[in-house]
């Protein structure tokens, strides 16, 4: 194992916002429904306020929770004969001789804290990996340990040139 990493904490920083702030709102929303009100809302105030912490429970488990887990459960491995992505218990494996081209995309953000998309383009199709922190370094020791995979070609034909 060369190198191994999981993707650039960037990946999760829009999930935990949303969190903080569903976790906020649904808060808010249920203190108010706690205050003293008039008749009609007194009644159905409890119930209410049950019906806004399960619907903000189940957005913060979807939109906060489950992106921030996927993060923790996936990782990027790179071996001196393949590139394996482990992601909630799967893997995908990309032997490094089957790459014929490794390709970067990098946002003006991503170029600030050097992470990006590694792309391996094989005959099968290309493999993308998203938010490979270092990104540059990773894409040339797989072009390096790819090469260094390559078969000499020396000739054997004493006439060829």
């Amino acid at each position: 194992m060369v190198v191994r990493t999981r993707p650039h904490l960037r990946a999760i920083l829009w999930p935990v916002v949303r969190l903080m702030l569903l976790i906020l709102v649904t808060s808010m929303v249920a203190g108010f429904l706690n205050r003293q009100h008039n008749e009609p809302l007194a009644t159905i105030a409890p119930v209410l306020q049950w019906i806004v912490i399960g619907i903000g429970a189940l957005l913060a488990l979807k939109y906060g929770l489950l992106p921030i887990v996927r993060w923790l459960t996936t990782s990027v491995v790179l071996t001196t004969q393949r590139v394996i992505v482990h992601r909630q218990g799967t893997d995908r494996e990309v032997p490094l001789e089957n790459v014929f081209g490794v390709d970067l995309r990098q946002s003006m953000a991503q170029k600030i804290n050097r992470s990006g998309t590694l792309i391996l383009r094989t005959a099968q199709g290309n493999g993308i990996i998203y938010n490979v922190p270092a990104v540059q370094t990773v894409a040339d020791l797989v072009v390096e340990y790819r090469d260094a995979l390559a078969p000499r070609m020396v000739s054997t034909d004493r006439w060829a040139l």
